[in-house]
């Protein structure tokens, strides 16, 4: 199943499908143990280890239809669930597409969105939603560079001054240009370990 835009909880309505489905799989299983008791009680009689007595082989119908009934429930209320997931997650994913302001053209077909900018983006095919979400959060919110680690203004010890230290001779214009400024903590840490 395909990621949820905001991690939300299922629905409500699911949570109860499925508490409903554990308690049908407990009756189950206690019918299984049943039909197990009833099958063996029935070999001993036909092997005639046992009497009839008041046997009825009615109760193994009547678990084994308990049975089918309580897996057919179970198997069919799981596939409802699954379904309500995958539309829950759709309708999210396109809440958030609307919300941002992109829209299901018919030509050309897909999801698309105009940034600030005026840039058309194509985020998806009509049924992919939850890709044209996903993209659009991308394009929203772009990777983020972690920031570099910043020198500390002023060291922890004065640093001594250099004696005499002739002044640095002005670059030229080009090397100016192309070369990134440095930082005036970054200029005082390179030469206080020059010294």
């Amino acid at each position: 199943m395909s990621k949820r835009p905001n991690d939300a909880p299922c629905p409500p309505a699911v949570k109860a499908i499925r508490e409903r489905n554990d308690q049908a799989r407990e009756t189950a299983l206690e019918e299984i143990r049943e039909l197990r008791k009833d099958l063996n009680l029935l070999e001993r009689i036909l092997t005639g280890k046992q009497k009839a007595g008041d046997y009825s082989p009615f109760d193994l119908v009547h678990s084994a239809f308990e049975l089918f009934r309580a897996a057919s429930f179970i198997m069919d209320n799981e596939s409802l669930a699954a379904g309500m997931e995958e539309e829950t997650v759709r309708a999210k994913a396109e809440d958030v597409l609307t919300r941002a302001g992109a829209s299901l053209l018919t030509r050309p077909a897909g999801w698309h969105w105009i940034s600030p900018a005026g840039e058309m983006h194509f985020l998806g095919k009509p049924g992919e939603v939850e890709k044209a979400a996903e993209k659009l959060a991308a394009l929203i919110e772009p990777v983020r560079k972690k920031p570099a680690a910043k020198a500390k203004a002023a060291p922890a010890e004065p640093a001594p001054a250099p004696a005499a230290a002739p002044a640095p001779e002005p670059a030229p214009a080009k090397a100016a240009e192309s070369a990134p400024a440095k930082a005036p903590a970054r200029k005082a840490a390179a030469k206080a370990k020059a010294s």
